[in-house]
């Protein structure tokens, strides 16, 4: 008759035949240590309750779900004369609307708006060139919350 232990992989018979792991407790490193080993030699299975089986189930329904959907979406039959980024931009648009991504505000890339003082420009839209201490030039501008600072160049 086969005995057992000529059964065990590699990995778990050098780790059961070394003495730190031999004078281990029953505690969670040598579980550990064994677990790993097993792992390596592919011989390790895992136990799962029931809970953990039917919570897994559902989360692979859904995540299927989720991709019909998404598949559904995509599948959009472009209509003649459209252009590719007219086609592209609609497809990413059904794809947001079903992932519940709120459409994009149309000030994104709008005008600049703020207060702007005076002394930071003269007449005109063009920043004034100013020359540093020790002879860099510079324009000043504001950060967003209202410091002022040299932009040197």
């Amino acid at each position: 008759m086969d005995n057992p232990i000529d059964n065990i992989g590699k990995n778990e018979k050098l780790l059961r035949a070394s003495k730190d792991f031999q004078k281990l407790g029953e505690g969670k490193k040598r579980r550990r240590l064994l677990k790993e080993a097993q792992r390596k030699d592919g011989t390790y299975i895992a136990v799962k309750t029931p809970k953990q089986i039917e919570e897994e189930r559902i989360r692979e329904e859904e995540i299927r779900e989720k991709l019909i959907e998404l598949e559904n979406v995509s599948h959009f039959e472009r209509p003649e004369g459209m252009s590719d980024e007219e086609y592209t931009r609609k497809i990413v648009e059904m794809e947001a609307e079903i992932c519940g991504i709120a459409p994009a505000s149309p000030r994104i890339n709008g005008p600049i708006t703020g207060q702007i003082s005076r002394d930071f420009y003269s007449g005109s839209n063009t920043p004034q060139i100013k020359t540093g201490p020790r002879g860099g030039k510079y324009t000043l501008g504001r950060t967003k919350n209202g410091r002022p600072y040299r932009r040197y160049f």
